[in-house]
C-alpha cells in the first residue's frame, strides 16, 4: 500500500493531507457508504458528467489503484472512450454495497502513510500532518473531501470501483490511452511491459502491435539454458539478460532492426531471429525490467491480475508438471521479483 501512497503522491504533488487521508480512507472503506437507491446514483452521474471541466494535467488514466483491489475510474477518459454510465454505476453500486468496513485495515493504512512522511518521502510537514492524521483517527475515520488545492489544481471526478469491475476492454483502453500520451514523432518509445503470468501482457503487446504499428520483443525468447540456470541464481535474473541487453537493449534506440538469439528451450537450441523495430518498441515479459536492463526504457507498464484469474487462466492453458511449476516454482519466483524490486511500485501505469 505505500507504494501506491507514493505513487499518488507524485502523480497528484498538490495534494495536501486531507487528500491523502481521502486516498487512504478510500482505499479502506470504498465509496464510504452504502447506495440504497441506485436510479439516483445514476441519475446524479448522468447529471455530473454534463458538468465536467476539462482536465489540467496530462496523461488522465481511465482508472488508477488506490489499493491492491480498488480503483478510481475517471470520468473524462471514461465518457471520451466512450463506455456506458450504467456499467460504471452498477459497479459503483456494488462495490460500494460489498465493501467490508474493516477499520483494522485503515489503521495498517495510517500507518503506512506515517511512515512515508516521517521518512520524508511525502513532503509536509511533519508535525501538521500527524496532528491532522490524529484528529481524523478520533473523529472515527469519517469521510472526507478533496482539499481546495487539490480540486482547483486537478478537478476530480471519478467513481470508486473493486478492480473486478476493470474489463479487457477498458484495460486496452487504458494502455492505449498512455502510450499515446506519451508517444513523440521524432523519438523511438522504449516500453517494458511488465507483469504477473497469466496477466495478459501478451495480449495488450499484440493489440498495440495490430492497432499502433509496436514492434515487440519477448522475453520469452531469452530463457536460461540449464546450464546458466546452475549459476544465474540471483532474484529476477531468470532471463539471459546479458544476450538480451547486448543483442537487443543496447541497439534498440537507433537500429532499425535487431537480430538475436532466441532459445528454444524444447528443442535446447538456438535459432536466429530478426524483429524491425517501428516508432513504438516494445519487450514484453516477465523480468523484462530486470535491474540491468533499466536503463534502457522510457516507461513501465505493467498488468495485473487478480490471484484467482490468474490461476484460472494457468489451468485453461496448463495441466501436469508445467502447471505444478507454475504454481511451485515460477510464480513464487515472479512475486519475489516483483516485491524485491518494487516492480509495481516503479511503473508508470498499472493496467
Amino acid at each position: 500500500m505505500d507504494d501506491i501512497i507514493i505513487r499518488c503522491y507524485l502523480r497528484y504533488p498538490k495534494s495536501t493531507i486531507q487528500d491523502l487521508l481521502k486516498l487512504v480512507h478510500q482505499a479502506s472503506f470504498g465509496g464510504g457508504h452504502m447506495i440504497e437507491n441506485a436510479q439516483k446514483s445514476l441519475l446524479f452521474l448522468q447529471e455530473e458528467c454534463k458538468n465536467l471541466k476539462k482536465q489540467t494535467m496530462p496523461q488522465e488514466l481511465l482508472y488508477e489503484y488506490i489499493s491492491h483491489d480498488i480503483v478510481r475510474i475517471n470520468l473524462r477518459p471514461y465518457i471520451e472512450a466512450g463506455f456506458d454510465l450504467d456499467y460504471l454505476n452498477n459497479s459503483f453500486v456494488q462495490s460500494a454495497n460489498g465493501q467490508e468496513k474493516d477499520k483494522n485495515k485503515i489503521k495498517i493504512y495510517l500507518n503506512y502513510l506515517k511512515s512515508l512522511l516521517k521518512k520524508k518521502l511525502i513532503n509536509l510537514d511533519y508535525e501538521k500532518t500527524l496532528s491532522a492524521i490524529s484528529e481524523y483517527e478520533s473523529l472515527g475515520f469519517i469521510p472526507l473531501h478533496h482539499s481546495k488545492e487539490y480540486i482547483e489544481a486537478y478537478h476530480p471526478a471519478y467513481r470508486i470501483v473493486n478492480r473486478r469491475f476493470i474489463t479487457q476492454e477498458m484495460k486496452v483502453a487504458q494502455i492505449e490511452r498512455f502510450v499515446s500520451s506519451v508517444q513523440t514523432k521524432d523519438k523511438r518509445l522504449v516500453l517494458a511491459i511488465e507483469g504477473k503470468s497469466g496477466s495478459g501482457k501478451s495480449y495488450l503487446s499484440n493489440y498495440l502491435q495490430t492497432t499502433m504499428n509496436a514492434s515487440i520483443i519477448s522475453t520469452d525468447d531469452f530463457f536460461l539454458t540449464d546450464e546458466q540456470k546452475e549459476v544465474q541464481t540471483a532474484i529476477g535474473d531468470y532471463i539471459n539478460y546479458k544476450l538480451l541487453e547486448k543483442e537487443v537493449m543496447a541497439k534498440i534506440r537507433s537500429a532499425s532492426s535487431v537480430t538475436y538469439h532466441c532459445y528454444d528451450c524444447q528443442e535446447n537450441k538456438f535459432e536466429l531471429k530478426t524483429t524491425k523495430l517501428t516508432q513504438i518498441a516494445i519487450v514484453e515479459g516477465v523480468y523484462s525490467y530486470n535491474k540491468h536492463l533499466t536503463k534502457y526504457y522510457d516507461y513501465l507498464i505493467f498488468v495485473d491480475v487478480l490471484p484467482e484469474e490468474q490461476d484460472r487462466r494457468l489451468r485453461e492453458r496448463n495441466s501436469g508438471p508445467i502447471l505444478e511449476r507454475f504454481i511451485n516454482e515460477w510464480i513464487p519466483k515472479e512475486n519475489l521479483y516483483f516485491k524485491t524490486f518494487n516492480i509495481l511500485g516503479t511503473a508508470d501505469v498499472i493496467v
